[in-house]
């Protein structure tokens, strides 16, 4: 069973392991991050579609647009590299990989 891997949930192991509590609150914090962007940016689109919907263009270029940009390239860029993270395979070499959050 060392080819297992699991594509959904957390490995059993986990729980009893000497670092559980360090693995459970990175993940934890990682999800909290993706979802709390993912909400946010529903927000600034939903802003978005308002200035559009009411003509509002001055809003619409100089607060709806700078609002998307600084998302995307702050926090959408962090949520990428944790996806990207998720998925490479670090078994072989744990050293190289990255610490995104720190």
């Amino acid at each position: 069973m060392e080819d297992c891997v699991y594509p959904f949930g957390i490995d059993p192991k986990w729980y009893v392991a000497s670092n559980e509590l360090a693995v459970f609150n990175s993940l934890k914090m990682k999800l909290a991050v993706i979802i709390g962007v993912s909400q946010m940016m529903i927000g600034i689109c939903l802003k978005g579609a308002n200035c559009v919907f009411f003509k509002d263009w001055l809003g619409f270029f100089f607060e709806f647009i700078p609002q998307i940009v600084f998302m995307i390239v702050t926090f959408g860029f962090m949520d990428a590299l944790i996806f990207i993270k998720w998925n490479i395979d670090y078994r072989g070499d744990t050293e190289s990989a990255p610490a995104i959050i720190n």
